[in-house]
């Protein structure tokens, strides 16, 4: 996506939000994937999201919510702890986080069922009884482990470093 008013919608979605300023900071104050914050990582799926969203629509003509899927991607990583300390109750993040964040989205801003939803089945298969139920849970589930990989894989050494650009 080039174009300028495309990206400009993308941001209007969330950032339009009363809570967006106080989730930026938030979730800023910690590390998702190497050197990324929550932040930026929830940016990198989201604006992953909204990009194969518009992609799907064009080739097969899906019809998307913009909104929510750019609102579930931004919260699907809202947990509020550093995830890589030892102990605690963190030993499990991969399964609980996705609760964790729910209740934190719940909590801070005004989300709808499909936004929970999202929220609650983006780590699918690992959390197996929690299956995406809409398109935007779909898209959401699978740019949420490409734009991991590849915020990992960006940190790896170069000798085995792979280029994604």
């Amino acid at each position: 996506m080039n174009n300028f008013k495309e990206k400009a919608l993308f941001l209007n979605y969330i950032v339009k939000k009363d809570y967006y300023k106080d989730i930026k900071n938030k979730m800023s104050a910690f590390t998702q994937h190497k050197g990324t914050s929550t932040f930026v990582h929830s940016r990198n799926v989201a604006y992953c999201s909204f990009e194969f969203a518009n992609f799907l629509e064009r080739k097969f003509n899906a019809n998307f919510d913009y909104e929510t899927l750019v609102v579930g991607c931004y919260l699907h990583d809202f947990f509020l702890y550093d995830w890589h300390e030892k102990g605690g109750n963190h030993r499990l993040h991969g399964f609980t986080h996705p609760k964790v964040a729910d209740a934190n989205a719940k909590k801070f801003c005004q989300i709808t069922k499909k936004e929970s939803d999202m929220i609650l089945s983006h780590m699918w298969p690992l959390t197996i009884t929690k299956v995406p139920k809409s398109k935007e849970a779909w898209v959401l589930c699978l740019c949420d482990k490409f734009e991991a990989s590849r915020e990992v894989i960006s940190h790896l050494p170069k000798k085995i470093k792979i280029k994604f650009d």
